[in-house]
């Protein structure tokens, strides 16, 4: 007895109903391996600019290179590390929906 042959489309339904099936989710990673990481990029820029890391200029590059962040990395490394307190104060912005950084006066 010989094995039907599939076709891709067949595959591909045969795997989306699987994941629907199981909820299948891909796995998120931890916010702290993130922020080493991103750390460690922004750690790469400052060095070939011969600039601190905390210089607002490195982000910028950072930035300029493709480097992306989201609400929750800005909360844990970026902010720290250009906003610092107390000069700044890291606050909710509801119309934005996300955190922003204000002079703390």
């Amino acid at each position: 007895m010989s094995k039907k042959e599939t076709t891709t489309g067949e595959e591909f339904e045969d795997f989306l109903s699987f994941a629907i099936k199981y909820k299948v989710k891909p796995k998120k990673q931890n916010i702290n391996t993130i922020v080493k990481r991103v750390r460690t990029e922004l750690g790469v820029v400052a060095k070939e600019m011969n600039l601190p890391i905390e210089d607002r200029k490195v982000a910028v590059e950072w930035c300029k290179r493709g480097g992306r962040f989201n609400d929750e990395i800005f909360v844990n490394l970026i902010a720290p590390l250009y906003f610092p307190a107390p000069k700044w104060k890291i606050v909710w912005n509801e119309e934005l929906g996300l955190h922003t950084a204000i002079l703390n006066i």
